[in-house]
């Protein structure tokens, strides 16, 4: 067991990892934190006698498993975000597991001793039944393999099919998450795994009738909140907070000004709030700084604006790229490295950020065409739920709407329908057929992104892939949800749990979440990824995260709804913003904006959705361009196996052509950043030549 430590809570030697029980029969490393550890830690030895030796959080983790053991009373008591292994001594066993969200990444994979390296053979080695050696091995990145003997290969059907961003397994042949929520028990005897969910999320019945007043809700949710970020302060170093242009993290910022100012409450060990927030170029339409900083005078904090100039970006994008093991298909990721370097250089090991809140109260555009699929039977007396004609025309609308997007953005090509985002297929129909789970998989590049080989049935029909990404997340929905989403969940919460559980922990918790925040020793913590929190959002009806707003369009000034959209006239990459009204008749996080109201201002309450992204429209001849074609060289592509270079190529002439944005440009660009991801994981791992399967 090793750990490369970031001490934030016990900053002595007695916090130091691996951690021992007081009977030195369990031994843990534990990366993230566990909150509320005082009472626990009271109780346990009040309790149950236990005897601690530091004051950390994670020791509590190691006092709850002697204590309960892989119970359901050991997982109920873990709040926080986490990634550990426990080795049981005793019991001859070994436990990783992996908190409810995926905030904290845990790999695995195993290795097979068919060399004689001794250098690289290191814990328990079991016999299979070919009497081969083979090991199993846990992580927190992958590259952490490299020196104990794997030898990485590009899993091509992962690639190709989606599995890169759904479900468990990784760009890496043989190596694989470990799912949120669950947790993968090895015996050491026998070598034999076994994967075990211990958290789902749930939602309620669509038929069941909500008697609760809104102001019930927004009590209901502001105290859930408080208390989650109150949990979320105490550590013994500083905090900052990560402050965009959204009221998520404006939210939070709010809160946590409050008890500041009037309880002399302190953030960690600071006793003043410091923000940090990205700054892009004021032109691209991207930058949202100027909103975070009138942000920060209301509340009277300090805020610090990175810098995120294209020079910057051209120059941070191979590392983060480095650290995130994965592909990524724009420079938000890098913008979020940068972001995190500066924060690590101005002290701060600690950041607030806030993530989780667009997939649990409906923060997305795309969440309106479930929420019209069918009526809020938790909200019977809503119009909607009433007057089925005007639903069903304005689910038209909002189609309508989305037609005109998926261009924009790119989408999955399937036979006729190409951009029909309410086309079923039998793999969406056994998911209740939402477009949450279409267009969740239309950041997926379209089959003409990949070498021939790499998309040919025959390939498909060796095992190695399905072609279509749909499908992909079908076959990672258990049955058992597959028939929730059909019969008891309303669409929309179908569509907060699909991506809860495929673009949350595999894009934004590691993308823009811990992949940026650790690779500079920075630890995020996500208040609205509590689990008491999300219990209850999960709990509200439909119709109160997205609502139904039209007298906001009927009351509101000329052009103030698009200015909600766009604060400038060249605003060049927003697709959403772009492609009609459809949208402002409804409010995303409706209810979250009640509870929010005493804490934001009213530009924050009333400003519509902006997904954080990065520019997609630089000049030929510039830092970018002239980082893609140092890159994307004929050779390096062939060496990956799987590209394809007269596509490359075709990307690289239109990607930066000198002239007003169109749909085609973005596109190639983001195929661009897509491409130089897998050239960079390759070159920087030595990833082995993909090539055609030989049957």
């Amino acid at each position: 067991m090793g750990m490369v430590r970031l001490a934030i809570n016990d900053l002595t030697p007695s916090g130091d990892q691996p951690l021992h029980s007081d009977d030195g029969s369990i031994h843990c490393v534990v990366n993230g934190e566990i909150y509320d550890f005082e009472r626990l830690k009271n109780q346990l030895s009040t309790e149950h006698g236990y005897r601690f030796r530091g004051h950390s959080d994670s020791e509590v983790l190691v006092a709850l498993y002697k204590t309960y053991g892989a119970t359901a009373a050991f997982f109920e008591r873990l709040r926080g975000e986490f990634a550990f292994i426990i080795y049981d001594e005793a019991a001859e066993k070994v436990i990783a597991c992996r908190d409810r969200f995926g905030i904290k990444p845990l790999y695995w994979t195993v290795i097979y001793d068919d060399d004689d390296d001794e250098n690289s053979k290191t814990g328990y080695e079991f016999v299979d039944a070919s009497n081969r050696v083979r090991r199993v091995l846990f992580a927190s990145e992958a590259k952490a393999f490299l020196p104990m003997g794997w030898k990485p290969e590009w899993d091509v059907g992962a690639i190709v099919d989606g599995g890169w961003y759904i479900g468990d397994r990784t760009p890496f042949r043989g190596v694989n998450r470990i799912e949120p929520g669950h947790y993968i028990e090895v015996l050491l005897h026998n070598g034999n795994t076994n994967c075990v969910q211990y958290w789902d999320a749930d939602y309620k019945n669509k038929t069941e009738a909500d008697t609760r007043s809104t102001d019930e809700m927004v009590d209901g949710i502001r105290e859930h909140l408080l208390e989650a970020i109150r949990l979320r302060l105490r550590a013994d170093v500083p905090i900052g907070i990560y402050l965009s242009g959204g009221i998520d993290s404006a939210l939070i910022a709010g809160i946590v000004v409050r008890p500041m100012n009037e309880e002399a409450a302190s953030l960690g060990t600071s006793r003043s709030v410091q923000c940090f927030t990205i700054q892009f170029p004021a032109a691209s339409g991207f930058d949202e700084s100027e909103r975070a900083q009138r942000t920060a005078d209301w509340l009277g904090v300090s805020l610090t604006k990175v810098n995120m100039d294209e020079e910057a970006i051209a120059g941070c994008f191979e590392d983060s790229v480095y650290h995130n093991e994965n592909a990524v298909f724009d420079m938000a990721l890098t913008g979020k490295f940068g972001l995190s370097r500066e924060a690590r250089a101005a002290g701060f090991k600690v950041v607030l950020s806030g993530e989780g809140s667009d997939e649990h109260f409906a923060g997305y555009p795309f969440f309106p065409l479930d929420l019209l699929a069918e009526p809020d039977g938790a909200r019977p007396e809503s119009i909607l739920a009433q007057d089925a004609e005007l639903r069903q025309g304005l689910r038209a609308q909002v189609h309508a709407f989305h037609q005109r997007l998926m261009p924009h953005v790119g989408g999955w090509r399937h036979g006729e329908s190409a951009n029909d985002v309410v086309a079923a297929t039998p793999a969406l129909a056994s998911m209740g057929n939402t477009a949450t789970h279409r267009l969740m998989t239309s950041i997926h590049p379209t089959p003409d992104a990949y070498a021939d080989w790499a998309t040919q049935e025959r390939f498909a029909a060796a095992g190695a892939a399905v072609k279509d990404p749909r499908d992909t997340v079908a076959r990672s929905t258990p049955d058992s949800v597959k028939r929730k989403m059909r019969e008891s969940w309303h669409p929309l919460h179908t569509g907060s749990y699909a991506y809860l559980k495929a673009t949350m922990p595999n894009y934004t918790l590691a993308a823009l979440g811990d992949r940026a925040e650790m690779a500079y020793g920075v630890e995020g913590r996500p208040p609205f990824l509590d689990h008491h929190l999300v219990a209850y959002a999960n709990g509200l009806p439909p119709s109160v995260k997205m609502a139904y707003t039209p007298e906001l369009v009927a009351t509101a000034e000329p052009g103030q709804q698009q200015q909600q959209h766009c604060d400038s006239d060249h605003d060049q990459g927003h697709w959403w913003e772009k492609a009609g009204a459809e949208q402002d008749l409804f409010t995303e996080k409706w209810i979250l904006r009640q509870a929010a109201r005493p804490f934001v201002t009213k530009e924050m309450y009333a400003r519509k959705k902006h997904i954080y992204s990065a520019p997609t429209r630089w000049r030929q001849g510039g830092p970018v361009h002239r980082l893609m074609c140092r890159i994307l060289t004929p050779d390096a592509v062939d060496q990956v196996g799987f590209i394809d270079w007269a596509t490359v190529q075709q990307a690289l002439n239109a990607g930066f052509a000198e002239k007003e944005e169109a749909a085609v440009d973005v596109l190639a660009f983001r195929k661009l950043v897509f491409y130089a991801s897998w050239v960079t994981l390759g070159s920087r791992f030595g990833v082995e030549k993909a090539t055609p399967i030989v049957e």
